[in-house]
């Protein structure tokens, strides 16, 4: 009797917990694509984006017909996006007509249809709290299996065929078969993985894989040899640790007036007459300060000005930083053609460098601290 008792109770409560499970199935949808894609050549070849526009309209009628309230998360921005790719896949289709190539139209009108149908199938969930991290998650899944997939090849090379694994088997290529297109999958994986470990947010299960995925994922991304793959990455994880991470800095001002310095020298670097490569790589470190600069002073402002006076306290900072952009306009070409561009040039910087560390002179700046967490965070 006991036993049937449970049997029952198991029976009552299976029914509510698959409602919880399988609602929010959409989460791992982009997760299963990627994944489904990159074992069949990224979904490069005409078959499989045909293939891929077939199942997600099936799944968008699917939805249309079956659920209560089919366009929950439906907006007039979704719409906007969704009209404009349903008009460059109708153009594409429209384009067989006149081209020279009618085949690769209709490969890339399957395409962009599909691009459409996720667009819409995605977008016509309501978005819930978690929702975002959910599916990123997966995502970071998908893009670790597989740069492990392509690691297998290397570690086990006997059981893979040499003619499977892209056209220089040098390069670990295995699955998507195109060496440049694995680096940059595995640069968005790292990314990725960076966030699970180290959002603010995730649990104790996701930051220990997002720890464990980054090695497997740099060691595939340094097989690829891929220049753009790794050049990518590095971006990549950059610009996450100073954008997607300001909370983090106990000294948001002192770091944003640090980070004045480089931007500061972008006149310089023009200035010093180095190569274009030299120059080019110089100017990438300034743009990091700049966009360091600019999002610490925002952060800053937001969480040390009332909200009543912020409107008045960031027109009085546009005011102050552009009252002389008239002036320097004004005086800059007479002073180049009396002492020199090149000697102009690097005036600029020493001018906007001293003016950095005045900025940080101030001990106020260089003490002020973060807002609580609870404002931040709002």
């Amino acid at each position: 009797m006991a036993v049937l008792l449970d049997q029952s109770k198991r029976q009552r409560r299976l029914p509510r917990a698959l409602p919880a499970v399988t609602a929010r199935w959409q989460l791992l949808l982009p997760a299963a694509l990627t994944l489904g894609l990159a074992f069949r050549a990224g979904g490069f070849f005409y078959g499989t984006t045909a293939l891929l526009a077939v199942v997600l309209a099936i799944l968008l009628v699917g939805r249309v017909t079956l659920a209560r309230d089919p366009f929950a998360g439906w907006s007039p921005a979704l719409a906007v996006a969704a009209g404009a790719l349903a008009l460059l896949a109708t153009w594409t289709l429209l384009s067989a007509a006149w081209s020279d190539a009618p085949f690769r139209a209709l490969s890339e009108f399957d395409r962009t249809l599909a691009y459409t149908l996720g667009l819409g199938l995605m977008g016509s969930f309501a978005a819930r709290r978690g929702d975002l991290d959910g599916a990123l998650r997966a995502v970071a899944g998908a893009f670790t299996v597989v740069p492990a997939a392509a690691l297998v090849t290397r570690l086990f090379p006997d059981v893979f065929d040499a003619t499977n694994l892209g056209k220089e088997p040098s390069r670990l290529a295995f699955p998507i078969t195109y060496w440049n297109a694995l680096g940059v999958a595995c640069a968005i994986g790292m990314v990725l993985a960076l966030h699970c470990t180290a959002g603010a947010r995730q649990g104790v299960a996701a930051r220990v894989l997002g720890a464990g995925a980054l090695p497997v994922i740099a060691t595939a991304l340094y097989l690829t040899f891929s220049r753009g793959g790794i050049v990518a990455a590095l971006l990549g994880v950059a610009l996450y640790a100073l954008l997607a991470l300001p909370r983090r800095l106990p000294f948001a001002l002192l770091t944003a007036g640090i980070a004045l310095i480089l931007a500061s020298s972008q006149a310089a670097v023009y200035g010093a007459g180095a190569g274009l490569i030299v120059t080019c790589a110089l100017q990438f470190v300034a743009g990091i300060g700049v966009t360091a600069f600019f999002t610490l002073w925002e952060v800053s402002l937001q969480e040390h000005v009332p909200g009543e006076a912020l409107s008045r306290v960031s027109s009085f900072d546009y005011l102050a930083s552009t009252i002389l952009m008239p002036v320097g306009t004004a005086v800059a070409g007479p002073l180049a053609a009396e002492v020199g561009t090149q000697e102009t040039l690097l005036g600029m910087s020493a001018v906007g460098i001293a003016c950095a560390l005045a900025f940080l002179a101030v001990p106020s700046v260089r003490r002020l601290p973060r807002a609580g967490a609870t404002v931040a965070d709002q």
